[in-house]
């Protein structure tokens, strides 16, 4: 039995608001609290590895030109919708969308107020804004290039080799 049961099994009349507030017993917004402690401890760490991963993205894009695996791997994903770029857009619009979740949710929450009905027009809205589909081409013309030179130049290389075997 969980502890929602354990509150208002016996009392379910105390979920109804009075006067637009709600009783909210003290092991429920302890539970609460203790929730949302460890939801600032999560984004701490968070933010963390958002750093470290940022900072390896960086090194892959600095020297992606050096590996053709890798060159066709970020141009195909960024192709597909599925690159870092656009995967950092999405996580910063959720990360948005949680905050404006909260900042609706959580004084109510804190505080008791009862959400009425007319509470729900209100309710922050999710909307995906994609990105630019000339940033997305653009990007896939760049990896493409990059993979032709890298191609260009082992051919070149093959070739000078082979040259220089058929010299001797």
């Amino acid at each position: 039995e969980d502890q929602f049961s354990q509150e208002y099994d016996d009392r379910p009349e105390a979920l109804l608001p009075r006067d637009g507030r709600l009783e909210v017993a003290p092991r429920m917004r302890a539970f609460y609290l203790m929730e949302e402690f460890v939801d600032q401890r999560l984004t701490e760490v968070l933010v963390r590895f958002d750093r470290q991963l940022s900072a390896q993205q960086v090194l892959v894009d600095r020297f992606s030109f050096i590996s053709p695996a890798i060159v066709a791997n970020e141009g195909m994903a960024s192709l597909a919708g599925n690159g870092t770029r656009r995967y950092e857009r999405f996580k910063q619009q959720v990360i948005g969308y949680h905050e404006l979740w909260r900042g609706y949710f959580v004084p109510r929450v804190r505080n008791g107020i009862a959400i009425v009905e007319a509470d729900f027009e209100r309710f922050p809205r999710w909307s995906w804004q994609e990105e630019n589909a000339a940033t997305v081409r653009a990007d896939a013309l760049i990896k493409i290039g990059e993979l032709l030179a890298v191609a260009a130049v082992m051919g070149l290389l093959a070739a000078w080799r082979f040259g220089r075997k058929q010299s001797v």
